[in-house]
């Protein structure tokens, strides 16, 4: 149920998911959270560990290094995790096309948990998963982000730093805004308008006087997206700390990090554009139709 001021989630399919972690807590299970390294990764990381822990749980994450490993959680990961302890897997924005990983959870009897909005190519051998194809018209489009925030919603256990961390999200990846997008996004700005989350401001390069859907676009998404394209320039799963942290020297610090990347980033697509334009010369272009 969707309006301007609150929103209730009687999902069944995230309904499954709250009895899954629920679970866990009874078992009082070691989870580790294997995300992605765009920004809705990034958030989606942090929002399930953040409900984690809510939940006392005891977890930990691990985002692979784009240059190194690529996307998608791997063997090795699970194999890792196992090795440490861990008797749950839980995948975020990714794990639909993870089909190794997966198969690994189930030879070391691993429980594992999908929570993926990508496209569904082939069978998902998990224990459950969690997509929005099945849920109802207005949780249809949400990123991975939204679907851990509608989880957090269901369970009671949301708040507001969560629901702006899930609206920088939703812009991030270029959701539809409607249904619960439209809600999570008006709603996240109306937040940053009111109060101050000092992990995100500290991403501003200047103060602004209102915030607005283009300030989280142009100014918090990049720095996100930044240090996971240059993985070679910070560890990406700094990032998750950084978001969770409540110490004011440190967020200083890392955001400090983080705006220095994101001005590598835009410094080195200056130089490439420069560099390509200048391979431009006056020559006719010739198109051959095979």
């Amino acid at each position: 149920i969707i309006n301007d001021d609150e929103v209730v989630v009687e999902e069944k399919n995230i309904l499954k998911v709250a009895e899954f972690l629920l679970e866990c807590q009874r078992n009082k299970s070691k989870i580790m959270i294997c995300g992605d390294y765009d920004c809705d990764g990034i958030i989606s990381t942090t929002l399930m560990m953040r409900l984690l822990q809510k939940l006392n749980l005891e977890a930990g994450y691990y985002i692979p290094n784009r240059l190194t490993e690529g996307y998608g959680t791997k063997v090795e990961t699970i194999q890792l995790a196992y090795d440490k302890g861990y008797s749950v897997c839980i995948m975020v924005d990714n794990g639909v096309m993870n089909i190794d990983a997966l198969n690994r959870c189930q030879e070391l009897r691993m429980k594992s948990l999908v929570i993926d909005h990508h496209m569904i190519q082939d069978q998902v051998p998990c224990d459950l998963l969690y997509h929005p194809s099945e849920s109802s018209k207005e949780f249809q489009t949400v990123c991975s982000s939204g679907q851990v925030l509608a989880l957090s919603e269901l369970m009671n256990l949301s708040d507001i730093y969560m629901e702006v961390l899930g609206g920088i999200a939703t812009i991030a990846d270029m959701m539809d805004l409607h249904g619960y997008n439209r809600f999570v996004v008006k709603r996240a700005i109306r937040h940053l308008n009111t109060y101050t989350f000092e992990p995100i401001s500290k991403l501003l390069k200047s103060r602004v006087d209102r915030w607005d859907e283009g300030v989280i676009a142009f100014q918090i998404v990049p720095v996100f997206n930044a240090i996971g394209r240059l993985a070679d320039k910070g560890n990406i799963n700094q990032v998750v700390k950084y978001l969770l942290s409540t110490n004011s020297l440190g967020i200083s610090h890392f955001s400090n990090q983080l705006l220095e990347i994101n001005q590598m980033r835009k410094n080195m697509t200056t130089n490439h554009t420069l560099h390509a334009v200048a391979q431009l010369n006056d020559d006719q272009f010739h198109m051959f139709v095979f």
